[in-house]
């Protein structure tokens, strides 16, 4: 039951359910044959998964990858698109073929070069040392205090100089800190920190925490 031939030869008919993974099955003369179409299988059972990504049956974007998986395939845009995987674009405030060239009120993250929101980083410097911020490289020098425009997001880092024997305490207006020759200054939208320098060869001990006013940029 569920074959037909003629005993030397035996097929299976639908009875028998033979087809697989979905396969839409249809009795013959000579037994079933198996509809595999819309499936992702292939073969006469519909057995053998299809590699969409190799025989380029997907509709992933130019700038995504497609990945095989068993009866399917995947899309996901490539760095640094955005997107569903179908469709692939670059970020908010960027264009180019690489989402290389920022727009207006983007600048590109020192970080990953990403362009993001154009923000301002706020310095006040107290003691007997200078801050040196290195913005893409460039040094640019802060006395006192100074305001810089930043991407947002970005993680810039701050020497102390002279960097032989100057120390730096920082704090910044969301609670974060830092101290030595070389600080990181986490960028998270309008950022106020407080630097104090200081000569390791004296007493390196900071000033209190409540004796530097804070105050958001």
């Amino acid at each position: 039951d569920g074959f037909v031939g003629d005993g030397a030869t035996c097929n299976a008919t639908c009875a028998a359910d033979p087809c697989m993974n979905g396969g839409v099955c249809t009795d013959g003369e000579s037994g079933a044959t198996c509809g595999c179409e819309g499936t992702g299988y292939e073969g006469d059972f519909c057995e053998t998964d299809v590699d969409e990504c190799a025989d380029g049956d997907d509709d992933c974007a130019d700038d995504a990858t497609c990945t095989n998986t068993e009866g399917s395939f995947e899309c996901a845009c490539d760095d640094p698109f955005v997107g569903d995987g179908r469709t692939c674009a670059c970020p908010e405030g960027s264009s180019g073929d690489m989402c290389e060239v920022c727009g207006e009120g983007f600048l590109a993250r020192t970080s990953d070069g990403v362009c993001s929101a154009i923000v301002t980083l706020h310095i006040e410097i107290t003691g007997d040392g200078t801050g040196t911020i290195v913005v893409d490289g460039s040094p640019m020098v802060c006395t006192d205090s100074c305001d810089i425009e930043v991407a947002d997001g970005d993680a810039l880092e701050v020497h102390a100089a002279p960097t032989d024997t100057t120390r730096i305490i920082g704090w910044s207006d969301a609670g974060a800190a830092c101290s030595g020759a070389d600080c990181m200054i986490a960028i998270a939208g309008d950022t106020t920190w407080r630097l104090h320098t200081t000569d390791a060869a004296d007493d390196p001990t900071p000033p209190a925490r409540a004796s530097l006013e804070h105050t958001t940029t």
